[in-house]
């Protein structure tokens, strides 16, 4: 595999990403949205929309320039009773009850919401990969900020769930690597979290080379009104 050695260097921190300082729900421009991706440019069809940028006219090296910006961060949300999301402040479990982690990697432009008359807010297009842990905690105080520490709690029973890992816009060649990029049915346990950082590594490897071809999604919103950036 011609990644090894970035791979492994980069499989040491993956779980050591960010924790994010905004919510994965929101309906305020301040903060972020991490949506269904979707790619806006294309038609049903696959051709390019004519009120859209036409990310299929440009070359690979013209994608890779314009998409410029890595974030790497991890989410944590509250699932609530009515199945509302609410940010969770800090890394730990308040109480007993059910959570969202969602860790995320991604390479992205900016680009605006509706006119220069009635701004809509912020697009983030790019392509990356998320891993989303739906977990249900027995007790307080669980560590939620990492996927490591997930592994603990769920070896000791104080947290049950199920791992989904989702990429877009990220296209290789090599079978072997291509299985890590879209898993869905991970148990919350050291295999499902160990097979969760791997794939979190290998698509970070995967943004940074020039071999790999990138096409673009609408991934998150910053929107001034619900409803502003994508309908």
């Amino acid at each position: 595999m011609r990644y090894k050695a970035l791979y492994f260097a980069i499989l040491m921190t993956a779980s050591c990403t960010e924790v994010a300082q905004a919510p994965i729900i929101s309906s305020d421009n301040t903060q972020l949205l991490l949506v269904e991706p979707v790619q806006l440019w294309r038609d049903r069809l696959g051709n390019c929309v004519s009120t859209e940028r036409c990310w299929s006219e440009l070359s690979q090296e013209q994608i890779r320039d314009e998409l410029s910006l890595f974030e790497a961060k991890t989410v944590i949300n509250k699932v609530n009773q009515d199945g509302s999301l609410s940010y969770l402040t800090g890394k730990a479990s308040a109480e007993a009850g059910k959570y969202r982690v969602t860790q995320y990697a991604m390479v992205y432009t900016n680009q605006p919401c509706g006119s220069d008359d009635e701004p809509g807010g912020v697009r983030r297009v790019g392509a990356g990969v998320r891993v989303t842990a739906n977990i249900t905690t027995n007790k307080k105080n669980i560590n939620l900020g990492a996927l490591i520490p997930l592994a603990v709690a769920a070896n000791r029973s104080w947290a049950r769930g199920e791992i989904q890992i989702n990429s877009w816009g990220i296209s290789s060649s090599d079978n072997a690597v291509s299985t890590y990029l879209n898993v869905g049915g991970l148990a919350l346990n050291e295999a499902g979290i160990q097979k969760a950082i791997e794939s979190m590594a290998v698509a970070r490897v995967l943004l940074n080379d020039d071999d790999t071809k990138i096409s673009p999604w609408t991934l998150a919103v910053r929107e001034i009104e619900p409803g502003s950036c994508l309908d």
